[in-house]
């Protein structure tokens, strides 16, 4: 049986009744497809990953043709299958990869994408890349590129940005609130809950007090009052740790997920290939003089970190109050532009430029 390597760390077996991708470099775990002439199986990540049926099966009949194709966005042979129009309803798109390889057209690609198509009876279609057009002639001479400022590297993780912190564990990048934040609340949460009794017991007694009344009268009131705002702050800190998202990226199965921290329930779950760009935007609260040769300021910005995802619209991932960051002299925000980390450089927007790199999507940055 034939073995194939493909990038992303998967491995294809095939010959003419089967055919198997699987998530690694050996058989060690079952495969993520498993294809055969009836259809193809799948796992429940590898469908979560494509947005196929949970069933964990597509019938020969629900693919239309199988297909290898060059793509420019990422210089890189695609493998992978067309749905037909009534399999792909709800899905938003009719394409489904299997593999990819960042090289040259491999000996080896071509002949397994074909066994696959034969494995079912389908077409199949090789995509070559397109011929580039040749370049206009210009009817004036193109005036020169305006240098920008060097773009630093990315900063190591983990990093902080504000209350929260991105890093990588356990095969995932998380961004999450930081522990300091964490405790800030749960410390106000304990304070007004053992204030809120004080109050209450206080104002109570002056209401049944055998001895001279408080004046004025509505004293006792205005504190029961008090007691009842810092119960319900209390409540409030609470139920803002336990409402509190953390984002994780899987790093495996290319899954990005928004994780509620008390129930530990998904409550948004985003492919890899349904992200189309990362969008930060901000808006500068406060600004000081530029204090090196190159003109740049110190600034004070309250930074919205988004996935844009087609159909889904924008999916907020961090919202940040108060992140310290440079901006070039002259740099204008207004328009939505790709982020170039030597115009505005922050830690939020180096984790974005992190989750741009992962998702392989750009990243782009606008002022609100």
């Amino acid at each position: 049986m034939p073995t194939v390597l493909a990038a992303d760390d998967l491995t294809i077996q095939y010959d003419s009744a089967r055919w198997y991708l699987y998530n690694g470099r050996g058989e060690s775990t079952p495969p993520s497809v498993s294809a055969a002439p009836s259809g193809m199986a799948y796992t429940p990540a590898f469908a979560a990953s494509r947005r196929l049926p949970e069933s964990g099966f597509l019938a020969a009949e629900q693919i239309a043709l199988v297909a290898l194709g060059y793509a420019a966005e990422d210089s890189a042979w695609h493998l992978g299958i067309m749905l037909t129009p009534e399999a792909a309803l709800g899905r938003g798109s009719r394409w489904c990869g299997l593999a990819r390889w960042q090289t040259e057209l491999t000996a080896e690609a071509e002949p397994t994408a074909r066994a696959l198509a034969a494995l079912w009876n389908k077409p199949f279609k090789l995509i070559p890349p397109s011929a580039p057009s040749a370049p206009a002639l210009p009817t004036r001479p193109e005036p020169e590129p305006t240098p920008s400022a060097p773009e630093p590297p990315l900063m190591p993780l983990p990093i902080r940005a504000d209350d929260w912190e991105f890093g990588e564990r356990d095969g995932a990048y998380v961004l999450r609130r930081s522990a300091d934040w964490q405790r800030g609340l749960l410390a106000r949460m304990l304070f007004f809950a053992l204030l809120a009794p004080l109050f209450a017991i206080l104002s109570i007694g002056a209401l049944n007090t055998p001895y001279a009344r408080v004046s004025p009268e509505w004293l006792p009131f205005v504190g029961l009052g008090i007691a009842a705002l810092l119960l319900a702050l209390a409540v409030w800190q609470g139920l803002a740790i336990r409402r509190e998202t953390h984002v994780l990226i899987d790093l495996r199965n290319q899954l990005v997920r928004l994780i509620s921290r008390g129930s530990k329930r998904v409550r948004t779950q985003l492919p890899y290939e349904s992200a189309e760009y990362v969008l930060i935007s901000h808006v500068v609260n406060r600004r000081k003089p530029a204090d090196d040769v190159a003109g740049a300021q110190k600034v004070g910005l309250e930074v919205w970190l988004h996935i844009y995802a087609g159909r889904r619209g924008f999916i907020l991932l961090a919202h940040m109050d108060e992140v310290e960051g440079r901006m070039a002299a002259g740099a204008d925000f207004k328009q939505k532009r790709l982020l170039h980390l030597g115009e505005i450089d922050s830690p939020a927007h180096h984790i974005g430029a992190w989750i741009g790199r992962e998702l392989d999507v750009p990243v782009y940055v606008e002022e609100r």
